[in-house]
């Protein structure tokens, strides 16, 4: 079984834990009326709903990590969860560095699901079922992690086989 955590710069952790405790701050002045904030109820509710949906974003974020074991490819990305098992993968390949527009965290392109940290080198994973018939994988590693998915491929493939 191969597991690896996704990349993230030390900067890019530093601008994550900013943003939550500016957020964090500005629920806080609305909550209790500080400084001209939450005058309007809506507004401490509004503020209060981005910054749950903030903290659970940056979780997944942090969090993001991908497992190859004999079941199939699995990335965990708090508090959400997806499987591919290699009975669904067509082809394995890297990916060039993903644009600037991309952004970071979990995102959907058409039939392409992203799972980015950053914008380094990923893995795109083809399948040859499901909704999302491509998933790219932003790996500090991409090379160890195409062919420790391509290595188990082959080893289910040979397991099939004798069978």
């Amino acid at each position: 079984m191969y597991s690896e955590k996704a990349p993230l710069s030390a900067a890019m952790k530093v601008f994550l834990w900013g943003v939550f405790c500016i957020l964090l701050a500005v629920t806080a002045f609305s909550y209790f009326s500080l400084f001209g904030f939450g005058a309007d109820r809506e507004e401490f509710y509004i503020v209060a709903f981005v910054f749950v949906v903030y903290s659970i974003a940056m979780q997944g974020i942090l969090k993001l990590k991908y497992s190859v074991s004999s079941e199939g490819v699995l990335v965990s990305y708090p508090p959400l969860k997806y499987r591919i098992p290699f009975s669904e993968i067509e082809s394995v390949e890297l990916e060039p560095g993903l644009g600037v527009y991309m952004g970071w965290g979990l995102r959907v392109h058409g039939r392409t699901l992203v799972f980015a940290s950053s914008h380094d080198t990923g893995v795109r994973i083809r399948k040859n079922n499901g909704y999302f018939r491509s998933v790219i994988l932003v790996s500090s590693n991409p090379e160890r992690l195409k062919s420790q998915i391509e290595s188990m491929m082959g080893s289910m493939a040979n397991t099939e086989k004798r069978s």
